[in-house]
């Protein structure tokens, strides 16, 4: 999972503006808990991999940056037990 994706994510199926890659979505109020999920939906669509959230943490979600960074971690170690 690419910073590029993360952003497309956001902007195209979120309709948020992202104006950086450090962009606090959690401080501006722009990621709630249902946009949460639609961006958990999102990332499954893209990615075909079913994810286990446990290991998120709200600062995780902070920025595109720390998205990409928590997703790709994630989605690895979704491949190691799911493949």
């Amino acid at each position: 999972m690419t910073l590029e994706t993360i952003i497309e994510i956001l902007e195209d199926e979120l309709f948020l503006l992202i104006d950086s890659p450090d962009h606090d979505l959690i401080d501006t109020g722009e990621l709630d808990s249902l946009r949460f999920v639609e961006l958990l939906l999102a990332v499954e669509q893209r990615t075909g991999q079913k994810l286990t959230v446990g290991d998120l943490n709200l600062d995780d979600l902070r920025t595109p940056r720390r998205m990409t960074k928590a997703f790709g971690e994630l989605l690895a170690s979704s491949e190691v037990t799911n493949g």
